[in-house]
């Protein structure tokens, strides 16, 4: 028994799947069709690249607007997660409004949000918020006995969590592992400095070499392999990123 009969898809959509489905050899014989109308035509466009691609789909969108059309009818489709990146950038430039169905914007996925927190971290050592997402991802030995310390610290003397873990360090009164586990940051000095204006190169660079490192083994594949997707998506960004003068992340 054949379950052929499509009753979401349009003729001419179903006719397009049947012409690409059928140069696969090792299938059983099926032939899709409807009782709809043909519907309109498919267009076939070859895209220099995703950033093209996404620009044709953001054009489209906004013609379709303009002949008086609404998006919340229209649906772009893209086939691995890390697709998404392009599109929601270009959509984000161009202020229109968009929704993820079924899964996550790539702005807001956990890995995508950690390297960007040790990104603003590296610029910025007094970044509070970015150092508390990140200093203990990966794990390394600093549990909430550690923070207590930090936080205490920083009530009682105003410096950024940075110094105060540094300062614990430097005085000895962290376990071992915790004192070998620390993030590194860059001191107020020449090197922040140095950091800061370094930032734009490692925005390229640090995603797409370092990051799959820091994905646990024991996680499922696939969802190992979508992260580690989004990592190296967040450094192809990253190369269209010049910071200037007195640019922040």
């Amino acid at each position: 028994m054949r379950l052929e009969q499509n009753y979401r898809s349009t003729a001419n959509i179903l006719r397009a799947a049947n012409a690409v489905i059928e140069n696969n050899r090792a299938r059983k014989g099926k032939t899709l069709w409807c009782e709809r109308e043909d519907g309109a035509k498919i267009r076939f466009v070859l895209a220099a690249d995703d950033v093209d691609e996404a620009r044709r789909v953001r054009n489209l969108l906004a013609d379709h607007v303009k002949r008086g059309g609404a998006l919340r009818d229209v649906a772009v489709l893209y086939r691995t997660n890390a697709q998404s990146r392009a599109i929601e950038t270009e959509l984000r430039q161009a202020r229109m409004p968009y929704e993820i169905v079924g899964g996550v914007s790539f702005y807001q996925r956990r890995e995508v949000k950690d390297l960007l927190a040790y990104l603003r971290l590296a610029v910025n050592p007094s970044d509070s918020v970015s150092f508390w997402r990140v200093w203990n991802t990966p794990r390394r030995g600093l549990g909430a006995a550690v923070r207590a310390q930090v936080e205490a610290r920083v009530q009682g003397t105003g410096v950024p969590p940075t110094e105060a873990l540094r300062d614990l360090v430097e005085r000895g009164a962290l376990a071992r592992a915790a004192t070998t586990g620390r993030p590194r940051v860059p001191r107020r000095s020449r090197r922040a400095a140095r950091a800061r204006r370094g930032a734009g190169r490692r925005a390229v660079r640090a995603p797409a070499r370092g990051a799959p490192t820091t994905l646990p083994a024991s996680r499922a594949t696939r969802d190992a392999a979508d992260r580690k997707a989004n990592v190296r998506e967040l450094g192809v960004c990253g190369r269209g990123v010049r910071v200037v003068g007195g640019g922040r992340l």
